[in-house]
């Protein structure tokens, strides 16, 4: 156990100069006495690189910029893989803040205490910038400082229970260099699922992270078939397979819930599909006819359900309202042969 470890924290860039600032500000202000912030510019074409350069004269900076825009994903992978010297690691968007400057200092403690702990997790908060507007989100029952069996937190995740994406999220570098880096969207939640396996999560009751939404979020464009499939059903394949490896005991468990889980990303899916594109709708459900096809049936009787729920049933009962209405304030007997 160590009294003051190094902690990375890392911040890829990239176009993001009205609000990179931000960001590096409020890692600076953490009150943990030993920590390096390291930010890697993948060759933003605005003036992030001049605005980051201000905040060099603080030694805890470092910054690597990219000759050329080597991608997303693989700017995060330097960042963790190759730049970043800390035992632990926390990551932080260019386009979000930290807003508890006790974080880091408080998963260091979690993790220092138990060497069982893959990573910490924090409460996010969500500000939506167009509107200005701060939301809370919907917290799981851990987020009471809690200590949780890795399994458990991951067989929540497949039901939909808690969140894992890396928003207030500090990680043991030496757990996270076990697993391969991610060529996935959503790499942030194939590592953190993978993570589950080797031990537990602690879990912050503190708000500690504002996660940014606006138009150019990286994940607000991606509306195709070939996303949902290659990013995201692909990606739990590959997490289940995983998970299965490494905890061979919990394959009755594991495969209980990736049909929960499969369940639930194609009924999202194919709302969302229906309602952005058609097109993409449909060559998304000919693939998940044809892959899942047990869990595709049961998405669609579901749906089936809802539409005669919503288009039918409520209807109806909203004819049988109005008849009341009219029957109490002006009992003409007459207008309920029009409204049959």
């Amino acid at each position: 156990m160590e009294s003051n470890p190094l902690v990375s924290i890392i911040i890829p860039s990239y176009n993001n100069a009205q609000w990179i600032g931000m960001a590096i500000e409020s890692a600076l202000s953490q009150d943990y006495s030993n920590f390096e912030i390291i930010i890697c510019d993948n060759n933003s074409k605005d003036n992030s690189k001049e605005v980051i350069i201000n905040y060099l004269k603080d030694q805890r900076v470092r910054f690597h910029y990219n000759e050329s825009n080597i991608g997303s994903k693989a700017n995060i992978n330097k960042l963790i893989y190759e730049l970043s010297q800390g035992k632990y690691i926390v990551y932080l968007s260019s386009d979000d803040y930290l807003i508890n400057s006790e974080f880091v200092s408080q998963s260091v403690s979690y993790l220092e205490e138990e060497s069982d702990i893959v990573y910490v997790k924090g409460k996010e908060l969500d500000f939506y910038h167009d509107k200005k507007l701060l939301k809370k989100r919907k917290y799981s029952d851990y987020y009471s400082n809690k200590i949780v069996d890795g399994f458990q937190v991951f067989k929540d995740y497949c039901n939909g229970k808690v969140g894992l994406g890396w928003e207030a999220c500090c990680l043991r570098k030496s757990i996270l260099l076990k697993i391969p880096s991610s060529n996935f969207f959503y790499g942030d939640i194939n590592i953190n699922l993978r993570l589950t396996a080797h031990g537990k999560v602690a879990f912050l009751d503190t708000p500690s992270y504002t996660f940014r939404i606006h138009s150019d979020n990286e994940s607000s464009r991606y509306n195709t078939a070939k996303h949902f499939i290659d990013e995201r059903l692909l990606l739990y394949k590959s997490i289940i397979e995983y998970m299965k490896h490494n905890l061979p005991e919990m394959t009755q468990g594991i495969e209980l819930s990736r049909k929960s889980l499969i369940y639930s990303e194609i009924a999202f899916a194919i709302v969302k599909l229906l309602i952005g594109n058609k097109d993409e709708y449909i060559i998304y459900k000919n693939y998940v006819h044809y892959h899942e096809k047990e869990i595709y049936k049961k998405v669609i009787f579901y749906n089936l359900k809802y539409k005669i729920v919503k288009y039918i049933i409520l209807p109806l009962l909203k004819i049988n309202l109005t008849k009341k209405i009219l029957l109490l304030f002006w009992g003409h007997r007459n207008l309920m042969k029009n409204i049959k």
